[in-house]
């Protein structure tokens, strides 16, 4: 039968085929040796995520004919130098990764040693991590493999997800973008790779330690599938993949279901409007596409409600817009002005005008309508909850760099000789890597070299951080483990600043060791989020940073504030306490420890809730 079934399968397919049944094989003899096992299960993940954009690629035709070699040693060569920088930029830091800096690398390794220790714990752990948490582990099963094999460290963290995430993705934008603008030349692949690569969005939150990268992949793979095909004509295999990938989109993190929300407003507006302007475009028409995505939507739903319905329910009913107030800052406008500033005067003139060249060109319409009405509802509802922080900005990358890559196509286009083409070229990407030093190359001259132009730059900077307080901290978490060691008492930092917080100090000794003052509680930080922390009560001691610290606004911090002066001030509260150490940190801020000296009664603690009951009157739950 199988011969049969051989003789059937011409030339490269049974190659192809053959390969994979020796590959299977090998896998499951090789399953069978312990020491490998946990390294072969790991590298499934991997294995499942870069087949499924290779075999896109293949089947849209992605990889040109042309300079189809020079290609690909172009890949390698950023490959290479990507690694080499990022490596680099990471070795310069001095710093204690914290919150969110660390939050990934640290869930990075615990997920992993679960997943290499006990396999079938960790596919549970997935399972209920998606149902119940905001930040589940379904970005990290693709990088363990390789986060594993080279040591956990924090260069292993941002490198494995450069080599996953990011790299992958900006390989599959270049090839789509090739292929739309039909780009066969090798100085034109070089101009476009090189203005991909460039756009800091890209690789500010890698650095700062985020994850969130992985979205961009499902992203990229959707626009893929949307310009290459015609939306009336989708196959039920195209529909099935859509709905797979906007699933994924959305489990790898919370937030990316704004963009899934937009895709789906975006396409029927889209629709709505072709339907209004294009006489050629009939109503059966319409009907024939809305009903393809309907049936996209209602598999996603299905697939949701059946087998991840805690996510489903969780993502609709929670009110996400109260928990997450305190990061909101400032109005619509000041965000919207945010967004640009972030990004640069410079790129967003050009993606103005790519956007603008694409909706009135024939060959892109289509797409920048889908995209630009897709952004202007992410922001709507993205802004209805809270501000962006810098990884937020993924639900806006894979947008704003087809609209540079448009605006720049145009911009170059409109002269007649190559010769004149290729210097325009070289200007627009010289000032995109001025742009690109400017983000990350702290001794950057490009500043210098622009003068006051440098204004139409992004204003957000990323240089290796050093800090040089770190022996002060070591001698903190040392004191009071030698207070707390082989007793029951308990410690609660009240300070939320990148100077102090519990989380310095509870990561001060990572990957080595997660946890570097085991007797701590985890300072509640967010009044409207976290709630007001018994835990105070509780503690034998209290760190407490004067000035005091916060890295939000004051009025969101109450808790933080209140307690930390009522420390300072010694008043009803603050008497029961007295300063045992104090230790000097950066900026002129001390770390003082407080010893409790008598037990607190019931009127105290009265005091103490007294003190929130006004500001929280209508939050029942800040007190639970």
């Amino acid at each position: 039968m199988l011969t049969t079934f051989l003789s059937e399968i011409q030339g490269e397919k049974k190659k192809r085929f053959i390969y994979l049944i020796i590959g299977l094989v090998c896998f499951v003899i090789f399953l069978q040796i312990d020491y490998l096992k946990p390294y072969l299960l790991s590298f499934l993940p991997m294995a499942a995520l870069l087949t499924v954009i290779s075999l896109i690629i293949r089947s849209y035709n992605l990889y040109p004919s042309e300079n189809a070699n020079k290609l690909t040693n172009l890949f390698f060569i950023l490959s290479l130098v990507s690694n080499l920088l990022v490596f680099s930029f990471v070795q310069r830091e001095k710093f204690i990764y914290f919150w969110d800096f660390s939050a990934y690398w640290n869930s990075t390794i615990l997920f992993s040693d679960l997943y290499f220790n006990n396999f079938t714990q960790a596919v549970k752990q997935v399972y209920i991590s998606i149902l119940n948490d905001d930040y589940n582990v379904v970005p990290i099963l693709p990088i363990m493999f390789i986060f594993k094999l080279s040591g956990g460290s924090y260069e292993s963290f941002v490198l494995s997800i450069l080599n996953l995430y990011i790299l992958p993705f900006i390989i599959l934008f270049t090839l789509f973008m090739i292929k739309a603008f039909n780009i066969g030349s090798h100085k034109g692949h070089i101009f476009l790779l090189m203005g991909i690569c460039f756009f800091p969005a890209l690789l500010s939150p890698l650095l700062s330690g985020y994850l969130d990268s992985i979205g961009l992949l499902f992203i990229g793979l959707l626009l893929v599938i949307l310009y290459n095909k015609k939306q009336e004509e989708l196959s039920l295999k195209d529909i099935l993949l859509l709905s797979f990938l906007l699933i994924a989109l959305a489990l790898s993190r919370r937030w990316y279901s704004y963009w899934v929300v937009g895709f789906f407003s975006a396409i029927f507006i889209a629709e709505v409007l072709k339907l209004l302007f294009i006489k050629t475009y009939l109503f059966k028409n319409f009907i024939r596409t809305i009903s393809k995505f309907f049936y996209v939507g209602i598999f996603c739903v299905l697939i949701l409600a059946v087998f991840f319905n805690g996510f489903l329910v969780r993502t609709i009913s929670n009110n996400y817009s109260y928990a997450y107030s305190a990061y909101k800052l400032g109005g619509v406008m000041e965000i919207f002005e945010g967004l640009i500033r972030y990004h640069g005067f410079f790129y967003f003139i050009l993606i103005l005008i790519g956007f603008v060249f694409g909706v009135t060109n024939h060959k892109f319409r289509y797409i920048s309508t889908v995209l630009g009405i897709q952004a202007v509802v992410v922001f709507i509802l993205f802004t209805r909850v809270q501000s962006f922080a810098i990884h937020h900005y993924y639900l806006f990358t894979a947008t704003f760099l087809f609209f540079f890559c448009l605006g720049c196509y145009f911009i170059v286009n409109l002269l007649k000789q190559s010769t004149i083409k290729s210097i325009l070229a070289v200007i627009i990407l010289g000032l995109v890597y001025l742009n690109f030093s400017n983000a990350f190359i702290s001794s950057s001259n490009s500043g210098k070299l622009l003068g006051k132009a440098s204004i139409i730059y992004g204003n957000y900077k990323l240089y290796p951080r050093v800090r040089d307080d770190i022996p002060q901290l070591t001698d903190l978490t040392r004191y009071l483990n030698e207070l707390t060691v082989n007793t029951s008492k308990r410690v609660y930092v009240l300070s939320s600043s990148g100077i102090l917080n519990d989380d310095i100090i509870r990561k001060l000794e990572m990957p080595e060791k997660l946890d570097a003052l085991p007797s701590m509680f985890v300072t509640h930080h967010v009044d409207k989020r976290d709630g007001f922390p018994e835990e105070i009560f509780e503690s034998e001691y209290l760190v407490v940073a004067d000035p005091i610290q916060y890295h939000l606004r004051p009025e969101d911090q109450q808790v933080i504030g209140i307690i930390s002066s009522s420390l300072l001030n010694q008043d009803i509260f603050g008497k029961n306490y007295k300063v045992l150490k104090e230790f000097s940190l950066s900026n002129q801020v001390k770390a003082k420890v407080f010893q409790r000296q008598t037990e607190l009664n019931a009127e105290t603690k009265g005091y103490v809730k007294d003190l929130f009951k006004q500001q929280y009157a209508n939050d029942p739950l800040f007190f639970k």
